[in-house]
């Protein structure tokens, strides 16, 4: 099993021609094409996803639109060969980052997991506990 690091994401996304590395982004790219057509498989975990959404969107120059960066990430997690935890709920975080780029992917991936069957969300994020279908674990925190 291979596993999938922040740079290789970095990398497959393409940066801007004054940090271009072209061998790596080939080399990022010919990966995940051979994930997508499940040659390869590979994992990752959400604290790179949410890396990679940070770096891509805040953390280089010039950032990236979130839209852009969410597109991709969702294509990454379509692709067969990538054995990833519930991608359903990582997707639908995605989207939901890619429509309130405000909230951050993190914030994003927490209302989407506390969505789930009889999840309790325990914080103190009014924003988060105020998101249609999360149920606060504390009734007064709301």
């Amino acid at each position: 099993m291979i596993f999938l690091d922040t740079n290789v994401f970095i990398e497959a996304f393409g940066r801007d021609a004054s940090q271009r590395v072209v061998a790596r982004e080939l080399d990022a790219r010919t990966l995940l094409t051979a994930l997508t057509l499940g040659r390869l498989e590979a994992t990752t975990s959400e604290a790179i996803l949410a890396e990679v959404t940070f770096v891509l969107t805040r953390g280089t120059r010039p950032a990236r639109p979130v839209v852009d960066v969410a597109a991709f990430l969702t294509n990454v997690l379509a692709a067969p060969g990538l054995r990833f935890g519930p991608k359903h709920i990582y997707s639908q975080a995605l989207d939901m980052w890619a429509s309130r780029p405000g909230l951050g992917f993190v914030d994003a991936l927490t209302i989407c997991y506390a969505r789930q069957g009889d999840v309790k969300l325990a914080s103190f994020d009014k924003q988060l506990l105020a998101s249609p279908g999360v149920t606060p674990y504390w009734a007064e925190a709301t």
